[in-house]
């Protein structure tokens, strides 16, 4: 597919369809990506640019029409730039702060070790639905053999460990990766998400609770905190740490915190909106619970929005919410869930 239009680009939110899901995600997070990489590093423009165009943009002006003025292209064009930069060799990073009254001009640019080229190429491989685990597996390899302890690429292992239900050998590799670097909120994230897959999976299995598995839920609420700490708009981390009290203590406060903050960083996720519902049935808050319910099947005027929650209802895994509701098929909580 071609790069998505500029009208179209510009209009995607944090809350849209193509940003969270659907046949365009993909495509938007490369182009928004290599957009901003290119341009800010490869176009030669660079940062006086971007708080240019930036700066028509609070004025007021059409992004397109603010990007091509600022970078001397349109936005559609740096598909083809960005690809032939993202093939050079080396690469660089730029450390930029950005909020909505400041841009840095003058960042912190530093050049990519080979090893974390091959670690971030691994990772990008990894979470590109149409390639498949082994070529990451290469990229995570090579970025090893280089340097053993080379975090991101440790906890690419992990990932891919953890994708194959490899969960124990997974946490090791995300535990040395952590050690590392334990700042790393994706890191940090990933470890965490990854103990409580293993959790879902031995409950699965019919195995009774014990020291060990809550201690796996202990760490994991740990870590959705680091990840939470040092990005405090991270709307999985905080979706992660609620939905861990599910397991054990719905009740507590911070797992209602959680969720609602999620709620208000991301208000259209329909995850979110499910892990609040099913919260609600397991306090007993059935009014609350029939609202996240009907906000998640009321039907928005985006009809590309509609597809999308419909698409997330029917990947939904149904199963490991059931493990929170009462046993009894007459439960009216259970009901609700089944109904979804």
């Amino acid at each position: 597919a071609g790069p998505i239009a500029a009208a179209k680009f510009f209009a995607i939110e944090a809350g849209s369809p193509e940003y969270l899901g659907g046949a365009l995600k993909e495509l938007y997070h490369a182009q928004a990506w290599a957009t901003v990489h290119a341009a800010i590093v490869g176009s030669g423009a660079g940062l006086p640019a971007l708080a240019g165009f930036l700066g028509r943009v609070r004025e007021g002006q059409d992004p397109g029409a603010a990007f091509d003025a600022e970078f001397g292209a349109p936005v559609a064009t740096f598909a083809g730039r960005s690809a032939a930069y993202a093939v050079r060799e080396p690469w660089v990073t730029v450390s930029v702060e950005l909020d909505r009254r400041v841009v840095d001009e003058d960042p912190e640019v530093r050049e990519m070790p080979r090893s974390e080229t091959l670690a971030r190429l691994g990772d990008l491989v990894a979470n590109n639905g149409s390639v498949s685990g082994p070529s990451a597996r290469k990229h995570f390899e090579r970025a090893l053999r280089l340097d053993p302890d080379q975090p991101l690429a440790l906890a690419g292992v992990g990932t891919l460990r953890s994708r194959e239900q490899a969960y124990e050998q997974a946490a090791a590799a995300f535990d040395r990766a952590h050690h590392l670097a334990p700042s790393d909120p994706i890191i940090a994230y990933r470890s965490a998400r990854n103990l409580m897959r293993w959790v879902e999976s031995d409950l699965r299995a019919g195995r009774e609770r014990n020291a060990a598995l809550d201690g796996r839920v202990e760490a994991a609420r740990h870590r959705f905190r680091v990840a939470i700490e040092r990005d405090p708009t991270f709307v999985a981390a905080y979706l992660g740490l609620g939905s861990s009290y599910l397991f054990d203590d719905p009740g507590t406060p911070e797992a209602a915190a959680a969720l609602d903050r999620a709620r208000e960083l991301a208000p259209l996720d329909p995850d979110v909106r499910f892990a609040r519902a099913v919260l609600a049935l397991r306090t007993g808050r059935l009014d609350d619970a029939r609202a996240d319910l009907e906000a998640l099947t009321a039907a928005p005027a985006d009809p590309a929005r509609v597809r999308f929650v419909r698409h997330s209802l029917e990947r939904a895994d149904l199963e490991a919410c059931l493990l929170y509701t009462s046993p009894s098929p007459r439960d009216e909580r259970r009901y609700l869930v089944c109904r979804l």
